[in-house]
């Protein structure tokens, strides 16, 4: 089975539900997975109107690397725009449309998005699934689900959390393969991608942003408390250490950096222009991950005074629908 790598980022995110009969979405609506955000309409050109007007997620957390600096710069605007935003959750990521609507069929309308990085998946009825299976092959749809299946919702929410994963898949591709080529290797190890995931379990992290290009990400549990998951290489942390020594900082910084103990958050400009002498309230306990090369990692639990605006939670936004 194909290893696809850790997402750019990864937040919840609102299923469209289009149908024309109202009884349908109303218990399509109830057997959605209780963490789906769902938005269920009967009329196509409502839907075409609701998507347009949804929030569009931010693909590039990134700004372009700065080579007359040893950091590598955070776009730190971009970032808080995403978490700061409270309509984010209400960006679409899935689309699931009946094909047998009176005023514009299934196929019609997933058409109609063929420039959206909307997932689109065709509900329709066993008389017409040949139709389903060309609108497949022609990439019309990602996916198609006949309505007389057994388990028929259990298929809903296991179709509607696999495109999801290939919506954010599709939205970090972009992102992934600008990073330096040990952050695409550190980011597909199935041994780094194990400690990120039981971490995000723990943690009970719900959204997650990369940070930097060492692989660095900024996360968020469900009450909006912030959290960092520093990643650094060994190459960066003997960089780092030459650099300490070149500025005659205290051997303890160097020592610190050069035996790889302690790591370095470099989150915004302030700390990017700290004294190389007053790092030491920049470096974290290091902790080694050893995958197919070797991680020095460190999760800083509450990193509430990085923010420097209130976070609309995904729990506030499930309040307020």
């Amino acid at each position: 089975m194909k290893q696809f790598p850790i997402n750019s980022q990864m937040a919840p995110s609102t299923v469209l539900l289009i149908d024309d009969n109202q009884r349908y979405l109303d218990n399509a609506s109830l057997n959605m997975d209780p963490h789906s955000l769902t938005l269920a309409l009967a009329e196509p050109s409502d839907a075409l109107k609701a998507i347009e007007s949804a929030p569009q997620i931010s693909t590039d957390p990134l700004s372009e690397h700065d080579e007359s600096c040893h950091y590598s710069h955070l776009d730190i605007g971009k970032i808080h725009q995403t978490i700061y935003d409270p309509k984010r959750f209400d960006a679409i990521s899935v689309a699931l449309v009946d094909y047998a609507m009176p005023s514009m069929n299934g196929i019609k309308f997933c058409q109609r998005l063929s420039h959206s990085p909307i997932k689109k998946a065709l509900v329709t009825g066993q008389a017409d699934q040949n139709v389903a299976i060309d609108a497949f092959n022609k990439g019309i749809i990602d996916k198609f689900i006949v309505k007389d299946s057994p388990n028929f919702y259990a298929l809903i929410n296991e179709t509607v959390k696999e495109l999801q994963e290939g919506y954010f898949n599709a939205l970090s591709l972009p992102v992934l393969t600008s990073l330096p080529k040990e952050t695409q290797d550190t980011l597909k190890d199935p041994v780094f991608i194990g400690y990120f995931n039981e971490n995000l379990s723990i943690h009970g992290i719900v959204e997650y942003y990369l940070l930097d290009e060492s692989g660095s990400f900024f996360c968020l549990d469900a009450e909006g408390k912030p959290s960092i998951l520093l990643v650094k290489q060994a190459d960066e942390l003997t960089t780092y250490a030459q650099i300490a020594q070149d500025n005659e900082a205290p051997d303890n910084i160097v020592s610190s950096l050069r035996n790889k103990t302690h790591i370095p958050l470099f989150y915004d400009e302030k700390d990017n222009e700290t004294p190389v002498d007053q790092w030491q309230g920049l470096l974290h306990t290091a902790q080694e991950i050893k995958g197919e090369n070797t991680y020095y990692v460190s999760y800083l639990a509450d990193v509430t005074a990085k923010l420097t605006q209130d976070v609309i939670s995904y729990n506030q936004h499930l309040v307020n629908l």
